[in-house]
């Protein structure tokens, strides 16, 4: 005999939920190299907002793992997602941070 159909939504529920905390959390793309040095990578999420700090993180993240510090070169915001490129700077190296930006010299 087949389950009430109670059982079978909360025995379900695990999985939806699960599922919908992956989507709320957002995805970001693989961090490419655009050219010697400089990286992008775009993430997507439900807000422009979370996508921008979850890029902002995911670069902060790679370029951890090199053992280097963040510099962003270029960034846009769209709806839902944020596409940013950015260079891993070594320790003691300076910023040269982008005109695109408004911040270099």
């Amino acid at each position: 005999m087949a389950p009430p159909r109670r059982a079978r939504l909360l025995a379900a529920l695990p999985l939806g939920l699960a599922l919908l905390g992956g989507a709320c959390a957002g995805r970001a793309s693989a961090v490419v190299e655009l050219s010697p040095g400089v990286f992008a990578l775009t993430q997507h999420a439900p807000t422009a907002a979370r996508a921008a700090r979850l890029g902002v993180a995911a670069a902060e993240a790679h370029c951890a793992t090199l053992g280097r510090t963040m510099e962003p070169v270029r960034t846009e915001i769209g709806a839902n997602d944020y596409r940013i490129a950015f260079r891993c700077l070594a320790e003691g190296q300076e910023l040269i941070l982008s005109p695109v930006l408004g911040l270099g010299p």
